[in-house]
């Protein structure tokens, strides 16, 4: 995963419309053969816990105290600063995604990981990578969120579209960023997602005995290299990096039924022959 050098925008517009584009970083990215389209932008400056704040078969907005009640956020651009509460989120991203109703993308202010895990199981466990995560930093979302609510010209930005770089375009008029899949630079550098595992990283994958341990570390990792942009941004060093300790017991805490994915997900372990290593419970 590599962090953009910076976080940026650039500018171009005429009399009839508005076009901007923020640069951001990829947690998560669609895979190329997975088709880039325009999308509507849902853009709140609040934080959501998808848990109780998205219904996992309609994709509606339930949480009454969000300034998106109501809206539905299937096949948009979401933008927002993070999740928030409970990791069980990761549960219901998972569903939004199998039941086909889930965001066109999510765009985050901050470094969330766990905004991301429902994602990263979907790709792991399910291989299905139909969703960009776009992490723009704090200038750039503010653009964002000006650029969304910017009504005193008439040129305010309702529609997005994410480049294979990792640049989200944002416009007034769906058309004109349509135009941007067509051309050359929309089409360059689509290339499967990928992280560079360390030396620990590479040794624990090559010691798997099963499917079901390599799909865990590629969960597990490709988290870790999320916080690591965290942790990078926390201490202003690009080099920090995420450490692993071994475990002697485990609990298995958020065994919550969502739907039907989340049955799905322990089942595809089991087809995989997964156990547990260590003393484990659950509640």
């Amino acid at each position: 995963m590599k962090q953009h050098e910076n976080v940026g925008m650039t500018s171009s517009n005429n009399n009839k419309a508005t076009e901007r584009s923020l640069r951001g970083t990829f947690l998560c990215k669609k895979k190329p053969s997975s088709p880039r389209a325009v999308g509507e932008l849902l853009v709140s400056n609040v934080s959501l816990s998808f848990w109780g704040g998205i219904h996992p078969e309609t994709g509606l907005v339930v949480d009454t105290s969000h300034p998106c009640h109501g809206e539905s956020v299937a096949g948009k651009y979401f933008c927002l600063p993070s999740g928030r509460g409970s990791c069980t989120a990761s549960q219901v991203l998972l569903e939004l995604i199998l039941n086909g109703v889930a965001p066109k993308a999510i765009v985050l202010r901050d470094v969330d990981g766990l905004a991301a895990v429902g994602a990263l199981v979907a790709d792991e466990i399910f291989q299905k990578s139909d969703l960009d995560i776009l992490w723009l930093g704090e200038s750039g979302f503010e653009d964002l969120w000006d650029l969304a609510n910017d009504q005193d010209n008439g040129k305010q930005v309702k529609h997005g579209l994410i480049s294979p770089q990792g640049t989200l375009v944002v416009g007034s008029d769906a058309s004109q960023l349509q135009a941007h899949l067509t051309t050359e630079q929309m089409h360059q550098g689509d290339e499967e997602f990928s992280i560079e595992y360390t030396e620990e990283e590479q040794r624990m994958l090559d010691s798997c005995q099963t499917q079901a341990e390599r799909m865990a570390l590629g969960v597990i990792f490709r988290y870790a290299h999320i916080m690591n942009l965290n942790q990078q941004q926390t201490v202003g060093d690009e080099t920090a990096m995420t450490s692993y300790k071994p475990v002697k017991k485990a609990h298995i805490d958020g065994c919550t039924y969502i739907g039907p994915g989340g049955l799905e997900f322990v089942r595809r372990l089991v087809q995989a022959e997964g156990q547990v290593k260590v003393p484990t419970t659950l509640n």
